[in-house]
């Protein structure tokens, strides 16, 4: 399939998922995509990113890991189902960076999450990570209006970007 999009002239592969980092031929696929002269992109949790992993993944090529963050630690460990799952996703953060990865941040907004929606700027500017995308955990009808605006979140959204001086949140936050 691979072959197939870069004949296609496909510039771009997102890896995204379920989870990418399980997949154990993910480097291979990246790697042929990579030779096929495409740029790999991988969106992730980053709770099974580590730093050999990191760094097996840039002397391959991969440009850009977009890491997930859904609002304090608290709530992102039940989103993910996982305690200490906010802790290895700022970790994913640091080792993709170390190894000389682009990383950005990317929220889900969702109904556990709420207004801790402004959690993520914080995040981003301790990490030196950009806000990269912002994707609802519903889809707006259609009814004309932007997704913002279809979940309620315009306000939400300008409270992010205020919020990016505040302090960032720490483990054990509610």
């Amino acid at each position: 399939m691979v072959d197939d999009l870069a004949k296609f002239g496909s510039p771009v592969l997102l890896i995204s998922g379920g989870e990418p980092l399980t997949r154990p031929d993910l480097e291979d696929l990246a790697a042929r995509a990579i030779g096929n002269g495409m740029r790999i992109v991988i969106s992730s949790n980053g709770t099974l990113m580590t730093a050999e992993r990191a760094e097996r993944l840039a002397k391959i090529g991969i440009s850009y890991v977009g890491l997930s963050i859904d609002g304090k630690p608290k709530t992102h460990d039940k989103f993910r189902g996982m305690k200490g799952a906010f802790d290895a996703t700022m970790n994913a953060i640091r080792y993709c960076q170390d190894a000389g990865i682009k990383t950005g941040l990317s929220l889900t907004r969702a109904h556990e999450s709420g207004s801790e929606i402004t959690t993520v700027g914080p995040v981003a500017r301790l990490s030196g990570t950009p806000v990269a995308a912002g994707r609802p955990a519903v889809s707006p009808g259609a009814d004309g209006l932007t997704i913002l605006e279809a979940l309620g979140l315009g306000e939400e959204f300008a409270a992010l970007i205020e919020a990016a001086d505040a302090p960032a949140p720490v483990a054990g936050d509610d």
